[in-house]
């Protein structure tokens, strides 16, 4: 996401490996999103996909057409 030149102040980033309720939050992203695997990459308060759909969707254009729909970039 980097690569995209977002917008200032459109990402927020959060790393549960460390926090207590990892296990937990991963089950609500089960819940959310049909996975638990992390990171989960939401756009627009909408799910988009895995780390793999994500990387995948910007080699193809994809992902910038997304974040341009979003106002992110």
């Amino acid at each position: 996401l980097e690569a995209q030149n977002l917008k200032s102040g459109v990402m927020d980033y959060i790393n549960i490996d460390e926090r207590p309720d990892f296990n937990e939050i991963k089950e609500y992203l089960k819940s959310l999103t049909g996975a638990g695997s992390t990171p989960r990459v939401f756009i627009g308060q909408k799910f988009y996909g895995g780390g793999d759909d994500t990387v995948d969707s910007a080699k193809d254009g994809k992902l910038a057409a997304r974040l341009r729909e979003a106002g992110a970039i």
